[in-house]
């Protein structure tokens, strides 16, 4: 599991802002600007972006995300829901998400 956390200004949470991140695009069609990832914010974009494609690639080859700039990804857990939080700067949680998580699969009686 991860969690993409990058904070594009005017923006927010929109769907597919990771996309250029995941395939290094982020030079393209004005990506940068768009997303906040230029400026001060340029290496640390570029950083996120390489993280996330070097975790994509040893996926692919070992079955395991775990990689340098990110480190060991932990196993999924039911009981703990480790995730890797992609942003700047990366990092591993447990619970992300929990109480909304437990909220969508809990009968009513066990959310209060």
């Amino acid at each position: 599991r991860y969690c993409f956390d990058w904070q594009a200004p005017d923006l927010g949470a929109a769907h597919a802002t990771d996309l250029p991140f995941h395939f290094g695009t982020l030079d393209v069609a004005e990506w940068r600007a768009t997303l906040g990832a230029d400026g001060d914010q340029a290496q640390a974009a570029d950083i996120l972006s390489s993280a996330m494609r070097q975790a994509w690639a040893t996926f692919c080859h070992t079955k395991a995300p775990a990689c340098d700039p990110i480190g060991a990804w932990p196993i999924h857990e039911p009981d703990r829901r480790p995730a890797a939080i992609l942003g700047s700067p990366v990092s591993i949680a447990a619970d992300v998400g929990g109480p909304r998580f437990r909220a969508w699969t809990s009968p009513p009686e066990e959310n209060t």
